[in-house]
């Protein structure tokens, strides 16, 4: 990673929100502009997207998305946006710039002022409309932390589901399972462990450089065997990785595992 492109790539984002930060003063229905993500933190590299939260005076379901296309048409030359429904964040508006030589991804999250509770560092803050107030934060907020009842509680099922598709010869399917298990259940059991936001397999590769090898094996070629074993080698991991949560008081579904696992062994050997 350059250094330089890093530098450049953070000017282009400096930019981009102190235009944003102007159109929004412009507007009367704006209350403040705040930054999300990794912008301001370590992890920002030039790679990373633009979160930005946009906060309105107004309830959020005023702004409709063809007036949210036409403000994010104004910060920028914009290539495409839509809406986040795909991620069940209907508010935010998805977007693209040609901001060359490198595009840059911002993701505008509309929403109305009295619809968040407004408790942010003030790194975080980027405009504010004079009258409004916001509560910021001293200490940073904890961490969210996986369920990792409510992921015991289907590991098993998910998993019997991989074996039948394999079985069926939906390998893409199996495929699908397997990258399932990883984004919602291995990654986030992996990044809380480190004390890092437990969002899917996040940075998985640099922050964990010596996990990376038992992930590895959790992805398949297209073929039932090495799907199957994926799937075998997803049970290993988590397993692992449930001995090493502190203090975890879990109602493990043993007669489930057992059954299942059951069931993948005789998958492996043919059946």
């Amino acid at each position: 990673m350059s250094s330089d492109n890093v530098k450049n790539h953070l000017q282009i984002c400096v930019d981009f929100i102190q235009t944003c930060s102007k159109k929004m003063e412009q507007g009367g229905e704006f209350a403040a502009l705040v930054t999300r993500g990794s912008f301001g933190t370590p992890d920002f590299d030039e790679h990373s997207d633009l979160d930005l939260l946009l906060l309105t005076q107004s309830s959020s379901q005023e702004h409709g998305t063809e007036q949210r296309k036409r403000f994010a048409s104004e910060l920028g030359p914009l290539l495409s946006s839509f809406t986040g429904e795909h991620v069940g964040e209907p508010s935010i508006l998805i977007c693209l710039y040609n901001t060359g030589p490198r595009l840059l991804h911002v993701d505008l999250d509309f929403r109305a002022s009295h619809e968040v509770d407004w408790c942010f560092s003030q790194e975080q803050i980027h405009w504010l409309r004079q009258g409004e107030s916001v509560r910021a934060l001293v200490d940073p907020p904890e961490r969210a932390q996986p369920n990792v009842q409510w992921m015991e509680d289907r590991f098993w099922t998910w998993i019997h589901y991989g074996v039948g598709k394999c079985r069926r010869g939906e390998i893409f399917d199996g495929v699908g399972m397997v990258g399932f298990l990883r984004e919602h259940v291995l990654g986030p059991l992996q990044l809380s462990l480190g004390g890092y936001p437990p969002h899917s397999v996040r940075r998985l590769e640099s922050r964990f450089p010596e996990s990376v090898g038992e992930f590895a094996k959790t992805v398949p070629e297209y073929s039932r065997q090495s799907c199957l074993k994926a799937l075998e080698n997803c049970v290993s991991l988590y397993l692992g990785l449930c001995e090493q949560i502190p203090e975890c008081k879990l109602t493990e579904r043993c007669d489930a595992r057992k059954a299942v696992l059951s069931d993948l062994y005789r998958a492996l050997e043919g059946d």
